[in-house]
């Protein structure tokens, strides 16, 4: 067990506290039930960087009308590929890739449109890399990319 955790368990005159979530990838650190004084304690202890209390948040995210913005922006993402026919893709209101746009759509399944300018597949380093469900191709067959692409936003 982490040493904060055990820590963080002695801190109460309460016999057991809940973790609610441990997190190890991003960083180290875990969501738990305190009181008060509990998490002022947890603050002081030596590595602990912060202690923040869990708030509800306005989101902000929001639906907006597209407005016609001409760019020459050119985003490009490496992910697990992309699923075309999704509507965030729909590439409605975009004029033709600009003008120093020099690459290509080398898809077998699907066609590039003026939002999706390019896709290309690039097969995995290791000859055991893809799946069963993965395609050769820059179609998306896990959804991680189509999503991940999907939140790119200009102003």
């Amino acid at each position: 067990m982490d040493p904060y955790m055990t820590q963080l368990l002695t801190l109460s005159n309460s016999t057991t506290k809940t973790i609610l979530y441990y997190y190890w990838c991003s960083f180290n650190g875990f969501v738990a039930k305190l009181t008060e004084n509990e998490a002022d304690k947890m603050a002081g202890v030596v590595g602990v960087i912060s202690v923040l209390p869990d708030e509800k948040r306005q989101l902000l995210t929001r639906e907006v009308e597209r407005q016609n913005y001409e760019s020459d922006v050119i985003v490009g993402v490496i992910d697990s590929g992309i699923w075309p026919e999704s509507k965030s893709f729909n590439d409605k209101g975009f004029s033709p890739p600009p003008a120093k746009w020099k690459g290509s759509c080398q898809a077998f399944d699907f066609t590039c449109n003026n939002k999706i300018i390019g896709a290309k597949f690039y097969p995995p380093l290791h000859h055991n890399a893809l799946s069963s469900k993965d395609i050769e191709s820059p179609r998306d067959s896990s959804g991680h990319g189509t999503h991940t692409t999907s939140t790119v936003e200009f102003r």
